[in-house]
């Protein structure tokens, strides 16, 4: 049988062993290793999926997320039925309206040139030209946006991957686990899906980068706040909401719908994954909790929702990282050493949710090709 191991457990990890575990790749034995890190920032991820960001012109990746958003749905529908759980599609994917909301109507018109693309360009994409709306004096609305539930998905995915026969191996990846699978004639496969850890893991395997991860690194520390029933009355149309700062260089965004709703923000910036500063990423978090309370209370067109005690909701922290605008990080690895194909598949921040029902089928390509 072909061996494949996952070096983590995250969204993109799980996503492509459910790919390569279903009735047509009958023969692929796969083991996923993971140290369950707290700090994975697909645990922590927020609820919401940034689809508006494939209005950017910069994009390469456009044509690729359209389609994953088109068959989500049904992907989720088909893990929920094999999984045998009582959770509705509606609780964990849905689709609606977004809004933005920006401090005055410049700011808002300054933000618009950045997401609205040129009428031209939509449609020769065969793609709508209204999707994106300024509406009233200080928001913007956008037609077609996303949400899923993080960990909820990743529960899903480990239930059935572990009904297929996938093994999960609680173990750090260090050298001596890297020498052991790269002896092991029975292994043909290793693909590194170890987000923010992924750069140093590779680094102190003495394993050669991948041109994109060559660029400049941003590594981030956020964190994810979620509840029952945090916001009542919630327009069941309505599945994002962003308050824009002042300088528009951060946010605060609210997902979900009116039984768990999710606030997440801007992160922390930090030098490493070893950086945790939790008093500094405390007190952001603070500021951030108290300008979603008071937009929230302030709001003409929320007053009828209300707000939380801080005592009742739950905190996730996570390590994200970007490269540039690169969005996600599919390559194979030069390992000379060894007849092994090894291959790194990494997201950028939370993308990885974006891609999760199409990048078993681009790994598949890579391995088998």
């Amino acid at each position: 049988m072909t061996k494949l191991i996952i070096v983590g457990s995250g969204i993109l990890g799980l996503s492509v062993a459910e790919y390569l575990t279903r009735e047509m790749f009958q023969g692929i034995d796969i083991k996923i290793i993971t140290n369950n890190h707290k700090f994975s920032g697909s645990k922590a991820a927020a609820a919401n999926l940034a689809t508006k960001g494939q209005m950017f012109a910069r994009d390469p990746h456009f044509e690729l997320k359209l389609h994953g958003k088109k068959i989500y749905k049904n992907w989720i529908h088909n893990l929920i039925k094999e999984d045998n759980c009582s959770l509705s599609i509606d609780s964990i994917f849905k689709n609606g309206e977004g809004i933005d909301y920006f401090t005055s109507i410049n700011n808002r018109d300054k933000h618009y040139l950045r997401v609205k693309q040129d009428d031209n360009l939509l449609k020769k994409r065969n793609l709508p030209t209204n999707s994106i709306l300024k509406i009233d004096e200080n928001k913007i609305k956008y037609l077609d946006e996303s949400w899923v539930d993080a960990q909820e998905l990743l529960n899903i995915l480990k239930n059935v991957l572990i009904k297929r026969g996938v093994l999960f191996e609680a173990n750090d990846f260090c050298q001596k686990k890297y020498h052991e699978i790269m002896i092991d004639k029975n292994i043909a496969h290793l693909i590194f899906c170890t987000g923010a850890w992924t750069k140093s893991l590779l680094e102190n395997l003495n394993i050669q980068l991948p041109l994109q991860m060559t660029k400049q690194e941003r590594l981030t520390l956020g964190s994810t706040f979620f509840g029952d029933n945090i916001i009542q009355n919630f327009k069941n149309h309505f599945i994002l909401s962003e308050k824009i700062s002042n300088d528009l260089k951060s946010k605060v965004t609210f997902s979900g719908d009116i039984n768990k709703t999710f606030i997440s923000s801007s992160s922390l910036r930090i030098k490493s994954i070893h950086d945790m500063n939790m008093e500094e990423l405390n007190s952001k978090n603070n500021i951030i909790l108290e300008l979603a309370k008071n937009f929230l209370e302030d709001s003409p067109n929320l007053k009828e929702k209300y707000f939380y005690n801080s005592n009742e909701i739950s905190q996730l922290n996570g390590f994200r990282v970007g490269y540039g605008h690169t969005e996600i990080i599919l390559d194979k690895l030069n390992i000379s050493e060894s007849k092994i194909k090894a291959f790194v598949c990494s997201g950028a921040h939370k993308s990885g949710y974006l891609f999760a029902p199409v990048i078993g089928r681009i790994v598949q390509n890579l391995l088998f090709s």
